[in-house]
């Protein structure tokens, strides 16, 4: 697992679309930069997540660019567990403890390093999810389930049904090795 103490670097390569993400996991946090296809136009993603020593998202900066131009999404917590997009506060955000970029599979790594799970246990837990390339935010329940020592269940759910399922296989320092379907990390 990424430790407090040094880095740790991934670089994704996207299997649905063509796409590639260098990552760089941090003491207090995850920044990246990728060059994707999203939507038929390439798109420049750099993002910034900073958390604490638990692993709960304290601030998340997404720039966009494309051929239209800069967009920029910034999202912090404050010390109540309150979420604001800007200045404005996300309701429905507070007490959450997860950030979801929806771009990248580095942002796995925060619940599964936080939740601790054993081989064959499962939480569900809301994330703050960011969709791409709208930047639009919500909520996203969502399920790990511990399959292996290194291998994980991700689902997300909507009205309490599954609605998406991928196996994460993870590195020893508990990054994204391989995100079936999505992601796979170049060694």
């Amino acid at each position: 697992m990424p430790s407090s103490t040094r880095s740790h670097i991934c670089v994704w390569r996207r299997r649905d679309t063509p796409g590639l993400e260098w990552c760089r996991f941090e003491s207090t946090g995850i920044r990246g930069s990728l060059l994707v296809d999203l939507e038929g136009s390439r798109r420049f993603v750099t993002y910034a997540v900073r958390r604490d020593g638990k692993w709960h998202t304290r601030r998340a900066t997404v720039d966009q660019e494309d051929w239209s131009g800069r967009r920029r999404l910034v999202l912090r917590v404050d010390r109540r567990g309150r979420w604001f997009s800007g200045r404005r506060e996300l309701e429905w955000a507070e007490g959450l403890l997860d950030v979801d970029l929806g771009v990248t599979p580095s942002t796995n790594t925060l619940p599964i390093r936080r939740l601790h799970l054993r081989v064959g246990d499962s939480a569900e837990l809301t994330a703050v999810w960011v969709k791409f390339p709208s930047l639009e935010v919500r909520p996203l329940a969502q399920r790990y389930t511990r399959l292996g020592p290194s291998t994980y269940r991700y689902q997300s759910l909507v009205d309490g049904k599954v609605a998406f399922t991928a196996q994460l296989t993870m590195d020893g320092d508990g990054a994204v090795r391989r995100y079936a379907g999505l992601f796979q990390r170049l060694d």
